[in-house]
């Protein structure tokens, strides 16, 4: 038996209509703070990751390789109250997104969780009714970070808008536009899911047919 990441990724949304969160280096802060005890509810069941695509890929290595930490921002003080909506079908997300609330909180932000059913977590992330969403998605197999960077990107929920051209015309998951993305902080990776595989001569066996394990590299 192995364990590999899949391609299941938690993460983090922003509504850029918030004044705070148009900022990258505010949005850099939250993703820089010790989110390591929100992920108590997963423990053992997750990677901790800081780009969309799972830390077994080359492609991961590659672009951590490019990234040098920009400046973050930690404001002395942010109006009002940040909403961090959840889908509640999953008990552990919704836990997990509390932890991580509360990480922020004891950095000072005032953070309220709001746990939804499913129709009304989707209605809220289209209305744009939140500040922050945690949410969970299957990437797709190339890594495209169009779905989070394109203005029309099937998960840009919050009205993401990058500098043109940063990511190239094909959004592919380049390490220069990795490392772009990280320093744009569009949404913020949480973790990747992990799964066990078990291993019969060439042939590998999961519940889950999306695992990253291509030529069997990066089990663990």
């Amino acid at each position: 038996m192995y364990t590999v990441d899949t391609t299941v990724m938690h993460f983090v949304g922003f509504n850029f209509e918030n004044k705070w969160l148009r900022q990258p280096e505010f949005r850099r802060y939250l993703a820089s703070c010790d989110t390591a005890a929100a992920a108590a509810p997963l423990v053992g069941r997750v990677t901790p990751a800081i780009l969309p695509v799972p830390p077994c890929s080359p492609l991961y290595a590659a672009a951590v390789a490019k990234i040098s930490p920009p400046p973050t921002m930690r404001p002395q003080t942010a109006a009002g109250d940040f909403k961090l909506v959840v889908c509640g079908q999953t008990p552990e997300a919704a836990e997990a997104a509390e932890q991580l609330a509360q990480v922020w909180r004891d950095g000072g932000l005032s953070v309220t969780v709001q746990v939804l059913p499913y129709k009304r977590y989707t209605k809220a992330l289209r209305d744009g009714d939140f500040d922050l969403y945690y949410g969970r998605v299957r990437l797709s197999p190339d890594f495209s970070l169009a779905p989070f960077c394109a203005r029309d990107g099937a998960l840009n929920f919050g009205g993401y808008a990058g500098r043109d051209g940063v990511y190239g015309k094909d959004y592919a998951p380049t390490p220069g536009n990795l490392a772009a993305f990280y320093e744009e902080c569009p949404v913020m990776p949480l973790w990747f899911e992990r799964e066990c595989l078990a291993v019969k001569g060439d042939l590998f066996y999961g519940s889950d047919s999306q695992c990253f394990a291509a030529g069997l590299t990066g089990l663990r």
